[in-house]
């Protein structure tokens, strides 16, 4: 990334911007992976502690099955972990908000790309400036409709 001092004006400031949305999203994927971790330690506590050796001391308490520590492992934790997916999607979204913010802010490029291995090693503005090979749509009021073709049905006849 260059200097964010270098130059005055819009790309400056869309550049600080998109570093400091970059920042976010990271922070917010380390609070993801923070939350992620409580939410099994969570769910791995809730498994492995029988609530009736706690209520219920000196009772003789059969062990709890395997399907039912599952269960509960799986309800007190999914619920968590799914609005810990949502934190990650939004982390993903702001560094995408970052990633298009930055390539507003380039100064745009004198180079010219014509060679499509070039696409890989030039700058992103000099990319986009590049010539298409692909020619843009026309809009629908200009286009022509295609020639009509006169067709015979003769072949299907017997």
């Amino acid at each position: 990334m260059p200097d964010i001092s270098a130059e005055n004006g819009r790309g400056q400031s869309e550049r600080l911007v998109a570093l400091v949305v970059r920042r976010a999203a990271t922070g917010l994927k380390i609070a993801a992976g923070v939350l992620g971790v409580a939410a099994l330690v969570q769910g791995w506590l809730a498994y492995s502690i029988d609530m009736n050796e706690i209520y219920n001391p000196g009772f003789d308490n059969p062990e709890m099955p395997f399907k039912v520590k599952l269960q509960t492992f799986l309800q007190s934790s999914l619920s968590s972990l799914i609005w810990v997916a949502l934190v990650v999607a939004a982390a993903y979204g702001l560094q995408v908000a970052a990633a298009l913010l930055a390539r507003r802010g380039e100064p745009v490029s004198d180079e010219v790309v014509d060679d499509p291995a070039d696409l890989f090693t030039a700058s992103p503005s000099a990319v986009l400036s590049a010539p298409t090979t692909i020619p843009t749509p026309a809009p629908r009021w200009m286009r022509q409709a295609p020639p009509e073709v006169p067709v015979s049905d003769d072949i299907w006849k017997p």
